[in-house]
């Protein structure tokens, strides 16, 4: 017979678009993310603070650099390693391909697939992503990105490795999507 099985939540397609505003503070000034306050909150509070500071922020990688520094989570700025990339024609329009990792020092924070539109983007822009290890989120900067969320769900297992799937449509300021990104985020970020 098997014990208890982990909490997960699982969210509609477009639950974030039409959903009232979550309860309790929300701006990334009043989010206690000191290393004090998540030991006194259990690994569901923190999985769901995590998503909400990740909503807070236009890119993951400031998120993540915001959240880590608070937490004391590895050391130096967030790193990006590329483990795959690719450009494909889709019809008329060239997509682009990158399969990341993002860490910080030695802690693996996430790993995220990212399909972005080569012809929303400039010239350096998509040959800055074929040929660096430069954040997406950084190399988009200039477009005012926003995410919307189109998926997530989180897994309360302490034992669980991955406990945030987040998946996310990029717009630009025009509201023109410019990506699609599939993340899953590592239990170190909330342990």
């Amino acid at each position: 017979m098997r014990g208890p099985q982990p909490y997960c939540l699982c969210e509609p397609r477009n639950a974030f678009l039409f959903a009232p505003p979550l309860p309790g503070p929300t701006a990334k000034a009043s989010m206690d993310l000191s290393y004090s306050a998540a030991q006194e909150a259990d690994l569901e509070d923190n999985i769901c603070l995590l998503r909400r500071h990740l909503l807070s922020h236009t890119t993951a990688t400031a998120a993540l650099a915001a959240w880590c520094e608070r937490r004391g989570i590895g050391s130096g700025p967030i790193q990006t390693s590329v483990l795959q990339r690719a450009v494909s024609s889709r019809g008329a329009r060239d997509v682009g391909y990158r399969r990341v990792k993002l860490l910080r020092g030695d802690a693996v924070l996430s790993f995220a697939e990212i399909r972005y539109r080569c012809d929303v983007l400039n010239p350096a822009m998509t040959r800055t992503l074929e040929q660096t290890k430069s954040p997406f989120g950084e190399v988009v900067a200039p477009l005012d990105p926003r995410r919307v969320t189109t998926f997530a769900r989180f897994c309360a297992d302490p034992l669980a490795e991955i406990v945030l799937f987040h998946h996310a449509t990029v717009l630009d300021r025009c509201g023109r999507p410019i990506a699609r990104v599939r993340e899953s985020y590592q239990g170190v970020l909330v342990a």
